[in-house]
């Protein structure tokens, strides 16, 4: 039965840290290339936001990284809830995922962590903390509207294209090679704009989902979230930031085609930048009602099926990689890598891996905070039964921890880069369906609380 609660005034601050490390740190992104930053492209940011009303405070932090595990954002939540009384349940963490940031995940591609980007590690726990703890000092009297729109002419696709000779796309593939889509994509643009009294944009927090991988440089570089959130902070003021959707097998494919390999660093991902922050400005303007909002959040420690580590997809690499124009070295030092990482994983882990599962709820909207790189299948699955309750649903993938891909059984089925067993793919076929039941059990928890 729910219950009625009452509204009190709603508060936002918003704030951003700069996070760019040093030269000279391993990056990470990509499992065919070793780099090594000597340059920058753009700077990376934590952007954070913090809500309240009557009855509770969240803090939302959104970090240019690949991704955060469960170990450092533990140590965030730890320090944000010491400083401002946040309590860690309350608190979302996720990464953009750019392609183009620092390594700081021990265990990658069967690399270790090198002394300095172990460094830049500790700093930035304290920088992503900073952020919220900022956000929280600078609370004021605020409106909140919530609007979504179709990106009719999107620059998202499912990148597991069926090609000709029978493998999933990785790279190096052509128009003329496939065959079909494998999966479908998600072209919903998610937004809420948070202003003042006075008008003013505080904060805009936009969902969309595609990978950010269009760069491979070795420079730092936010990708097309960076460049969106520079532009509608120019436009409007405040802190613009992206969270990721269920993007785990949705790219930027045109910067994946041969053909397309003049675009690939600069005008694809510049195009894409200014396309999201067109269409979230379109949302805004469109945006007519603004109010107080109730605030809540859930947090879950689950336990995710982890797939029996019997046997590699040796085949399936083996095939995929004779499609690459990569170096004989390069891909017997891909595969050596596999073969590693499943070694390690088979000595490391049993049958199960503890994560979290988090719900935010902002008047009629849900923040579904995903601990890893959620296949569009499923995100569009939850988005569905909690439109029917008439939630404005954003899915939050890589939020509090990475436990790699999840993908569909039919994926699985067919095979490709994001099923073949390592650290970024160890979770069972039954993982995704899982997780989709227990994020809407939680969000059916969350909408009962309360009334609107």
């Amino acid at each position: 039965m729910s219950k009625k609660i009452k509204k009190g005034k709603t508060k936002a601050g918003a704030a951003k840290i700069k996070i760019t490390p040093p030269l000279g740190l391993e990056m990470s992104g990509f499992a065919h290339k070793e780099r090594t930053a000597c340059g920058k492209d753009s700077e990376l940011y934590a952007r954070a936001l913090v809500l309240s009303d009557n009855n509770t405070k969240v803090g939302i932090a959104s970090c240019d990284l690949l991704f955060l595990e469960k170990r450092y954002t533990h140590r965030i939540c730890e320090k944000v809830e010491n400083e401002t009384g946040i309590p860690d349940k309350n608190i979302m963490i996720c990464a953009t995922h750019t392609h183009s940031g620092p390594r700081i995940s021990s265990h990658l591609f069967g690399k270790t962590l090198p002394v300095k980007n172990k460094t830049y590690t500790k700093k930035v726990v304290d920088l992503i903390s900073k952020s919220i703890i900022s956000a929280t000092k600078n609370l004021a009297e605020a409106d909140v509207g919530i609007g979504s729109s179709q990106m009719v002419d999107g620059f998202g696709e499912n990148s597991r294209y069926l090609l000709k000779d029978g493998t999933i796309a990785l790279v190096d593939f052509t128009r003329d090679e496939i065959v079909r889509p494998t999966g479908p994509v998600d072209p919903e643009v998610g937004v809420i704009h948070i202003r003042g009294q006075d008008k003013r944009t505080i904060a805009i927090l936009y969902n969309y989902s595609c990978h950010p991988c269009t760069h491979a440089e070795n420079r730092y570089f936010a990708d097309y979230p960076g460049i969106t959130s520079d532009l509608l902070e120019k436009k409007f003021g405040g802190i613009a930031i992206f969270t990721p959707g269920a993007y785990g097998n949705i790219h930027p494919v045109e910067a994946w085609l041969s053909e397309d390999a003049l675009l690939k660093y600069s005008n694809a991902v510049e195009r894409n930048g200014k396309q999201l922050a067109h269409k979230i400005s379109d949302i805004i303007q469109g945006i007519k009602v603004y109010s107080k909002m109730e605030i809540d959040s859930l947090k879950e420690e689950i336990s995710v099926p982890l797939r029996k580590f019997t046997r590699l997809e040796e085949e399936d690499i083996r095939k995929t990689l004779d499609h690459q124009t990569f170096s004989r070295e390069i891909k017997e030092k891909i595969l050596a890598t596999y073969r590693y990482e499943f070694k390690w994983l088979k000595r490391r882990y049993k049958n199960t891996v503890n994560t979290l599962l988090q719900v935010v709820r902002i008047g009629n909207g849900l923040l579904v905070g995903i601990p890893g790189e959620l296949f569009v299948e499923f995100g569009l699955k939850i988005k569905r039964e909690l439109n029917k309750k008439n939630y404005t649903t954003f899915i939050v993938e890589l939020a509090n921890d990475w436990i790699g891909y999840i993908p569909t059984v039919q994926a699985f089925k067919l095979g490709g880069y994001q099923t073949w067993t390592a650290n970024s793919s160890k979770v069972s076929n039954r993982a995704g369906e899982l997780l989709v039941k227990k994020s809407l059990k939680l969000a059916t928890k969350i909408i009962e609380k309360h009334t609107i």
